[in-house]
């Protein structure tokens, strides 16, 4: 009898280095190697037999995984030359496919789409399942009801029973109330899903009653800002009109970054815009990410005009108008919250105008 196989132990009879795989490779690069492969399906009739095992389901990984495997094992290429070439191999057979408008796989196993199929799958069975364990009396008395029901159709009048012949008696028998027909009790009735519809009832009269008249609630006013002098500051105003007219507001000239303010309470204000000194701190690190001392402040322009910018584009985009943001600037407040911000926006709109 003649063995298919080499029978164990074979391999140790022949010398080392004698196998393909052993000897140096015949394609010692990448770019060697894969044009090996484009030249080798450049051929009509191996082009065919590739799609052909594609569109018979073959998948393309493992396509390109017996290709490379069988080159290194015939002394094509290494090892590291297939898991350099196979990626590029792949993406080529893909292509093949592509162009000839076949089906393909790309990998073993199910496709991305059955997998997504099999998990809303599983998703309903669990959702089932959830439902029904969150109602196992309901089932069971449902299962219950619909064992009980009688065949009978509603509208097939169930047969009279036969009549029972008299028994001879000494006295005669008092003529008993005929029974009520049994179509006239209620049979239930199957619904959508097996459940048993349950008989409708009907309601009592409601007697007729007065409607009652909710109470009206009146909306809370909205609150509004006092009334301003000229037209409203547009909200496409660049940034550099609106830095104008807030030093406008601030009674300051272009040499007024180093200027310092006390104002009633012994609150000082700083620079060019007068920012409100205890701010300083949490604006500079809002602005430039580094929180800065008051003297820093003065010194820098160039951090005044950041803080500024922020500020005001942060006021416009909550409150909505410039004006606002310009009451929240010298206020902290805006126009509808602060009785002395309309004298700051009066003094804002004026500035703009100049600019």
């Amino acid at each position: 009898m003649k063995l298919a196989a080499p029978i164990p132990g074979m391999s140790l009879t022949k010398e080392p280095g004698n196998s393909p795989w052993e000897q140096p490779p015949l394609y010692d690069t990448p770019e060697k190697a894969l044009s090996f492969y484009m030249e080798k399906f450049e051929d009509e009739e191996s082009l065919d037999d590739l799609l052909f095992n594609l569109e018979a389901g073959f998948p393309v990984e493992t396509m390109v995984d017996f290709l490379t495997s069988y080159s290194v094992m015939e002394g094509y290429h290494t090892v590291d030359v297939k898991m350099l070439v196979s990626p590029l191999l792949h993406e080529y057979f893909v292509t093949l496919a592509d162009t000839a408008g076949i089906e393909y796989r790309e990998e073993m196993g199910p496709t991305k789409d059955e997998r997504m199929q099999e998990k809303e799958k599983q998703r309903a069975k669990v959702l089932l399942l959830k439902a029904m364990d969150e109602e196992p009396e309901q089932i069971a008395q449902t299962i219950k009801e619909v064992d009980a029901a009688p065949v009978t159709p509603d509208a097939a009048p169930m047969a009279p029973a036969p009549a029972m012949q008299e028994a001879p008696m000494s006295e005669p028998m008092a003529e008993e109330a005929p029974a009520a027909p049994l179509i006239s009790r209620p049979v239930p009735r199957m619904a959508e899903g097996g459940l048993i519809k349950k008989p409708e009832v009907a309601k009592a009269p409601v007697p007729f009653e007065k409607p009652v008249e909710k109470p009206k609630i009146e909306k809370p006013k909205e609150k509004r800002g006092p009334a301003l002098a000229g037209e409203p500051i547009p909200e496409s105003a660049s940034i550099g009109q609106v830095l104008n007219a807030l030093a406008y507001a601030a009674g300051s000239s272009d040499k007024s970054w180093g200027a310092v303010k006390t104002v009633k309470g012994g609150k000082k204000l700083l620079g060019r815009y007068q920012a409100p000194a205890d701010k300083i701190p949490a604006w500079t690190e809002e602005a430039v990410s580094r929180k800065y001392t008051a003297e820093e402040f003065l010194k820098s322009s160039e951090t005044q005009q950041a803080v500024a910018m922020h500020r005001m584009a942060h006021g416009q985009n909550q409150y909505g108008s410039w004006e606002d943001a310009a009451s929240v600037w010298f206020t902290g407040k805006p126009l509808s919250e602060s009785p002395n911000g309309a004298e700051y926006a009066n003094k804002f709109r004026q500035g703009y105008k100049r600019t």
